[in-house]
């Protein structure tokens, strides 16, 4: 979440200020945290459905804990936008409804003048939480009909093949752009599969591969990706390379992320424990959600921090300090006074088989 927020809220790649360049050359690399979403989701929704596969109620539960999380939010905000419409002069196209039933990803790339609410608020960023909710409609069924782990481990590496060879497909036949490879739930699945698949193997009896497994899944994945980039000299997620082989390899990458961070002790696991970034996990639903949407109402506030402190870097430094600071807030309390509540309704629907929670 902080990686995307830096890479839509940073700048300065093209700065002559060698350290804002160097900062800037760096949020290159958010768009990438959207990524370690995607396996981390993989790999904790595979652990919860595989280890509940047998309980009474395994679907309703799944989907009701689901709901209560996710929906409240997004109905939430709904009812705030059409209740400012005739305040804000909001514009609604009645392709905006598809937003409501995560259809984001789809509708946005037929027509991305449905990225928005103009002209304040946008939406863009809701295609990452629509193929959230379509691998949700997929992946608890294969489960329930594969509930053997080696199976479903056989199909978490098909699908990690077929979705990297989907992509590479497409593109080589001018059927779609980029941009489709990036955002579509098809060409996506391997990201949710590659998390699938380590909560699957480390499932596993006298499974030895915490200590391997991570090392080469980020040795590996680095040194394609830095191939990609050489050739490619770029580390844009729609550029050809990226958008169809570098993916696969990017989301291998963030795999080995969670591995050393279920590691304690571990470099990444320190980095994990840290009071703010625990905070900001807590809130990064809403973090996300907000800092999209609020985008077109802060983004054009830059200028003036530049113009106000004649400088870039502390410009740049203290705008993206202040808009985070607004979005924590707002996060903070929408998921105290509204998200928190709603939550506790997951009783309701508790589990009765234990969850593993992993430590390596």
């Amino acid at each position: 979440m902080l990686a995307v927020f830096l890479f839509h809220y940073g700048g300065g790649a093209t700065s002559p200020n060698i350290l804002l360049r160097a900062v800037g050359t760096i949020k290159q690399f958010g768009w990438s945290g959207v990524d370690l979403f995607f396996v981390l989701s993989g790999f904790l929704i595979t652990g919860i459905l595989f280890d509940t596969r047998n309980e009474k109620g395994y679907f309703s539960k799944f989907y009701a804990r689901r709901a209560l999380r996710l929906f409240p939010l997004l109905l939430g905000i709904t009812l705030i936008l059409i209740a400012l419409t005739p305040l804000l002069h909001l514009q609604w196209r009645i392709g905006h409804i598809a937003y409501l039933f995560y259809g984001a990803n789809v509708i946005s790339y037929f027509d991305p003048t449905l990225n928005g609410v103009p002209p304040y608020f946008g939406l863009a960023h809701f295609w990452s939480l629509a193929v959230e909710e379509q691998f949700y409609l997929i992946w608890p069924l294969i489960i329930y009909l594969i509930p053997e782990r080696e199976r479903l481990i056989r199909v978490c590496i098909a699908i990690i093949i077929g979705a990297l060879f989907l992509r590479i497909a497409l593109y080589e036949s001018r059927i779609v752009v980029t941009e489709f490879l990036f955002m579509e739930t098809p060409c996506r699945m391997d990201s949710f599969a590659i998390g699938g698949l380590l909560a699957l193997l480390l499932r596993r009896e006298k499974s030895n591969l915490s200590y391997w497994l991570p090392r080469w899944m980020l040795g590996t994945g680095i040194s394609i990706v830095a191939i990609i980039m050489a050739f490619a000299h770029s580390f844009e997620g729609t550029s050809p390379m990226m958008s169809t082989v570098g993916l696969t390899f990017v989301a291998m990458i963030a795999g080995s992320f969670i591995l050393y961070a279920l590691r304690e002790g571990s470099w990444i696991n320190r980095i994990c424990m840290i009071s703010f970034l625990r905070v900001c996990g807590e809130y990064s639903y809403g973090i996300y959600i907000y800092h999209g949407l609020l985008r077109p109402i802060l983004q054009p506030q830059l200028p003036y921090y530049v113009n106000k402190f004649h400088s870039m870097m502390l410009g740049g430094v203290l705008f993206v300090g202040v808009s985070f600071s607004i979005i924590f807030l707002i996060s903070a309390t929408s998921y105290t006074f509204y998200e928190k509540p709603l939550m506790k309704l997951k009783t309701l629907f508790s589990y009765h088989a234990r969850v593993k929670v992993l430590e390596l």
